[in-house]
């Protein structure tokens, strides 16, 4: 009798590791499958394994996704290194494989420097790998700042205020139609919204959204005066000058 115990309780031992073990391999992660919204980002899967491979690395725990329980860490890791990604969903696939979807940014401009196009989604976030269809809203250099081989006239601070600038018209039904870059600066931007020929001008040294706010406004300001100025210049807080 106690023989048949002692053998029952090494089969139940031997059962409960087995399924530990099985568990441990459902949330392993040693083999990685892409699943991306369509065929063009599926092209390059290979990227996206690789940039996982190099977090794992650096957090070898998190193969196994219960570790994984907040994924902010891998949203920011894609950010540096993939920053066209926008969600990561990381799921059980089978025996020491994982599924990873990802959705990527959709652009709402975009800017041309050199050989390089860069792109803005409407949260401010500048990558250069697109998914989509090229945005309508392009910026227009007027600056006539010299361009040399491993400089950018353009930096990501503007491309980021651009993004959430267009955001923010969106919001209240406008559409930009036009973005300027003017002569000799990049902190100014003026911009031009469908259906109106007022120029709107403001400056990446302040929030997008509070000169946005600002010039709807004045907009309305002017409408209900019946004025139809060439520009309105929101560069000063609180203050908006208009001729």
């Amino acid at each position: 009798m106690k023989k048949r115990r002692r053998v029952m309780r090494k089969m139940l031992a031997t059962a409960v590791s087995l399924l530990i073990v099985i568990f441990l391999l459902f949330q392993l992660t040693i083999n990685i499958s892409i699943q991306t919204p369509d065929a063009k980002s599926s092209s390059n899967a290979n990227k996206y394994v690789g940039v996982l491979n190099e977090y794992y690395s650096v957090h070898p725990a998190e193969r196994f996704r219960f570790f994984l329980n907040n994924n902010d860490d891998l949203k920011q890791f894609f950010l540096q290194k993939a920053p066209e990604v926008k969600n990561i969903r990381v799921e059980g696939d089978f025996l020491a494989r994982s599924a990873v979807k990802l959705t990527f940014r959709q652009p709402v401009a975009q800017w041309s420097s050199g050989d390089k196009i860069y792109f803005v989604d409407d949260s401010g976030v500048t990558f250069e790998q697109n998914y989509f269809a090229a945005p309508t809203v392009a910026v227009r250099d007027e600056s006539g700042l010299p361009t040399r081989g491993g400089q950018e006239v353009i930096n990501r601070q503007f491309l980021s205020f651009l993004g959430q600038a267009v955001s923010e018209f969106s919001q209240h039904k406008m559409n930009v139609s036009e973005v300027i870059l003017p002569a000799n600066t990049v902190r100014q931007v003026w911009f031009k919204v469908e259906g109106r020929e007022t120029q709107i001008r403001m400056t990446v040294d302040r929030s997008a959204q509070a000169q946005v706010k600002q010039v709807i406004a004045t907009l309305n300001y002017l409408d209900n005066n019946g004025a139809k100025p060439g520009y309105i210049d929101v560069r000063v807080d609180q203050r908006s000058f208009y001729k």
